[in-house]
Protein backbone atom coordinates (compact mmCIF):
# COMPACT_ATOMS: atom_id res chain seq x y z
CA UNK A 1 0.00 0.00 0.00
CA UNK A 2 0.89 3.35 -0.72
CA UNK A 3 0.33 6.33 1.43
CA UNK A 4 -1.58 8.87 0.15
CA UNK A 5 -1.98 12.05 1.84
CA UNK A 6 -5.69 14.15 1.88
CA UNK A 7 -5.57 17.33 -0.40
CA UNK A 8 -8.45 18.67 2.05
CA UNK A 9 -9.76 18.31 5.37
CA UNK A 10 -13.09 16.16 4.28
CA UNK A 11 -11.81 13.80 1.97
CA UNK A 12 -9.98 11.30 4.39
CA UNK A 13 -12.69 8.37 3.13
CA UNK A 14 -11.87 8.96 -0.34
CA UNK A 15 -8.38 8.93 0.03
CA UNK A 16 -8.10 5.75 2.96
CA UNK A 17 -10.36 4.25 -0.27
CA UNK A 18 -7.67 4.67 -3.02
CA UNK A 19 -4.78 3.54 -0.56
CA UNK A 20 -6.94 0.52 -0.15
CA UNK A 21 -7.33 -0.23 -3.75
CA UNK A 22 -4.14 1.35 -5.48
CA UNK A 23 -5.79 3.61 -7.66
CA UNK A 24 -5.42 7.65 -7.73
CA UNK A 25 -7.71 9.63 -5.85
CA UNK A 26 -9.34 11.15 -9.25
CA UNK A 27 -9.61 7.76 -10.67
CA UNK A 28 -11.84 7.08 -7.56
CA UNK A 29 -13.42 10.42 -7.11
CA UNK A 30 -14.81 9.54 -10.99
CA UNK A 31 -16.27 6.33 -9.59
CA UNK A 32 -17.83 7.81 -6.75
CA UNK A 33 -19.20 10.74 -8.94
CA UNK A 34 -18.43 13.73 -6.70
CA UNK A 35 -15.17 14.52 -4.32
CA UNK A 36 -17.48 15.04 -0.98
CA UNK A 37 -16.82 19.29 -1.32
CA UNK A 38 -20.75 19.89 -1.15
CA UNK A 39 -21.61 22.18 1.35
CA UNK A 40 -24.57 20.66 2.93
CA UNK A 41 -24.77 22.37 6.59
CA UNK A 42 -23.67 25.71 6.31
CA UNK A 43 -23.86 26.55 9.99
CA UNK A 44 -21.46 23.93 11.00
CA UNK A 45 -17.41 24.81 10.70
CA UNK A 46 -15.49 23.07 7.85
CA UNK A 47 -15.17 19.80 7.47
CA UNK A 48 -18.63 19.26 9.35
CA UNK A 49 -20.68 20.77 6.90
CA UNK A 50 -19.48 19.20 3.67
CA UNK A 51 -21.04 15.83 2.75
CA UNK A 52 -18.03 13.84 2.41
CA UNK A 53 -18.40 10.41 1.41
CA UNK A 54 -20.69 8.13 2.89
CA UNK A 55 -19.67 4.36 3.29
CA UNK A 56 -22.14 3.03 1.30
CA UNK A 57 -21.35 4.92 -1.57
CA UNK A 58 -17.95 3.39 -1.12
CA UNK A 59 -20.04 -0.09 -0.69
CA UNK A 60 -21.40 0.06 -4.11
CA UNK A 61 -18.01 1.39 -5.60
CA UNK A 62 -16.12 -1.94 -4.76
CA UNK A 63 -18.95 -4.16 -5.25
CA UNK A 64 -18.78 -2.58 -8.92
CA UNK A 65 -15.14 -3.65 -8.56
CA UNK A 66 -15.48 -7.27 -7.19
CA UNK A 67 -15.30 -6.29 -3.85
CA UNK A 68 -17.26 -6.55 -0.66
CA UNK A 69 -16.59 -4.81 2.71
CA UNK A 70 -17.35 -6.26 6.20
CA UNK A 71 -18.17 -4.84 8.97
CA UNK A 72 -16.75 -5.53 12.35
CA UNK A 73 -17.51 -3.27 15.15
CA UNK A 74 -14.96 -2.78 17.85
CA UNK A 75 -17.69 -2.78 21.00
CA UNK A 76 -21.55 -4.46 18.97
CA UNK A 77 -24.17 -3.73 20.63
CA UNK A 78 -28.17 -4.23 20.26
CA UNK A 79 -31.22 -1.91 20.77
CA UNK A 80 -35.19 -3.27 20.68
CA UNK A 81 -36.39 0.15 20.68
CA UNK A 82 -33.54 2.81 19.61
CA UNK A 83 -33.75 3.39 23.18
CA UNK A 84 -32.34 0.61 25.35
CA UNK A 85 -28.87 -0.37 24.68
CA UNK A 86 -27.27 -4.04 25.49
CA UNK A 87 -23.30 -3.97 24.67
CA UNK A 88 -22.59 -7.41 23.26
CA UNK A 89 -19.82 -8.68 25.33
CA UNK A 90 -17.13 -10.56 22.98
CA UNK A 91 -13.79 -11.73 23.28
CA UNK A 92 -11.36 -8.73 22.71
CA UNK A 93 -9.02 -10.62 20.65
CA UNK A 94 -12.43 -11.34 17.93
CA UNK A 95 -11.53 -7.69 16.52
CA UNK A 96 -8.19 -7.57 16.38
CA UNK A 97 -7.90 -11.38 15.37
CA UNK A 98 -10.26 -9.87 12.14
CA UNK A 99 -7.56 -6.76 11.76
CA UNK A 100 -4.24 -8.98 11.41
CA UNK A 101 -3.56 -9.50 8.25
CA UNK A 102 -6.99 -8.79 7.08
CA UNK A 103 -6.64 -4.89 4.57
CA UNK A 104 -9.78 -2.78 4.99
CA UNK A 105 -11.06 0.45 6.31
CA UNK A 106 -10.83 1.71 10.31
CA UNK A 107 -13.39 4.30 10.93
CA UNK A 108 -13.76 5.80 14.35
CA UNK A 109 -14.56 9.74 15.95
CA UNK A 110 -11.56 11.42 15.96
CA UNK A 111 -11.74 15.14 18.36
CA UNK A 112 -14.35 17.19 16.60
CA UNK A 113 -14.93 14.77 13.88
CA UNK A 114 -14.89 11.09 12.29
CA UNK A 115 -11.99 9.96 10.46
CA UNK A 116 -10.88 7.32 8.48
CA UNK A 117 -7.98 5.53 7.90
CA UNK A 118 -6.53 2.41 5.35
CA UNK A 119 -5.15 -0.94 7.18
CA UNK A 120 -3.01 -2.98 5.30
CA UNK A 121 -3.23 -5.90 7.64
CA UNK A 122 -0.42 -4.74 9.98
CA UNK A 123 0.00 -0.69 9.54
CA UNK A 124 -2.02 1.97 9.50
CA UNK A 125 -2.39 4.42 6.77
CA UNK A 126 -3.17 7.54 7.74
CA UNK A 127 -4.37 10.33 5.03
CA UNK A 128 -3.05 12.78 7.09
CA UNK A 129 0.17 11.88 5.88
CA UNK A 130 1.60 9.00 8.39
CA UNK A 131 1.60 6.08 8.71
CA UNK A 132 1.92 3.92 12.55
CA UNK A 133 0.83 1.04 14.32
CA UNK A 134 -2.57 0.30 15.38
CA UNK A 135 -2.13 0.33 19.13
CA UNK A 136 -1.03 4.11 18.10
CA UNK A 137 -4.22 5.04 16.41
CA UNK A 138 -5.28 8.16 17.58
CA UNK A 139 -9.44 7.86 16.90
CA UNK A 140 -11.84 5.81 19.44
CA UNK A 141 -12.70 3.34 16.40
CA UNK A 142 -16.19 2.46 15.87
CA UNK A 143 -15.84 -0.20 12.56
CA UNK A 144 -13.30 -2.24 11.02
CA UNK A 145 -14.58 -2.61 7.38
CA UNK A 146 -12.51 -5.75 5.79
CA UNK A 147 -12.18 -5.39 2.06
CA UNK A 148 -12.91 -9.47 0.42
CA UNK A 149 -12.96 -9.81 -3.03
CA UNK A 150 -15.12 -12.37 -5.00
Amino acid sequence: MNLIKQPNNYSCTLTAVAMLLNVTLEKLVKLVGHNGSEIIFPNLPDPLGRKGVHIQEIIDVLDDLGYSLIPIEFEPWQTPNGVDEHRIRLPDKRFYNHLIGNPGLIVGQAKKHWHTVAWDGYLVYDPNGTIYKFHDIKIDVQTFWKIKSF
